[in-house]
């Protein structure tokens, strides 16, 4: 029983650190994210950013999640705006590479079905049985 109740403890005070290490953490990464646009292409430390505040979230889902919910509004609503723009465009160029893959494959299955022989043969072998 007392192993128990360590583990628990130990488990509730890593929570505790994880929940105010992201609280520094998280604020200070947004004020690195680019302005919230649609129209604006994202510059290479946006995407660092947003590479690493993706990690933290799946590293630590009950912090990060906490810690979101207590964060500024502010600073929230930045924060899951550009991640969800994140997430959308990275999703739109994977179906745009997938797509152009398809429609490359669907092109080779064309062209080797017109494909016509090459090799023509100067003698009529068809008498031959």
């Amino acid at each position: 029983m007392g192993y128990h109740f360590f583990s628990l403890l130990t488990q509730i005070n890593l929570t505790i650190i994880e929940s105010l290490l992201l609280s520094i953490v998280l604020p200070t990464l947004t004020t690195l994210l680019d302005p919230v646009s649609s129209t604006q292409e994202t510059t290479d430390i946006h995407r660092a950013v947003i590479t690493q505040i993706l990690t933290l979230a799946t590293s630590m889902p009950q912090a990060f999640k906490d810690t979101v919910s207590q964060l500024p509004d502010h600073v929230r609503i930045q924060l899951e705006t550009s991640v969800r723009q994140s997430v959308l465009s990275s999703q739109q160029q994977q179906q745009q590479q997938q797509q152009k893959i398809q429609r490359q494959q669907e092109e080779l299955q064309r062209n080797e079905d017109i494909k016509q022989p090459t090799i023509h043969l100067k003698t009529d072998f068809s008498n031959f049985s």
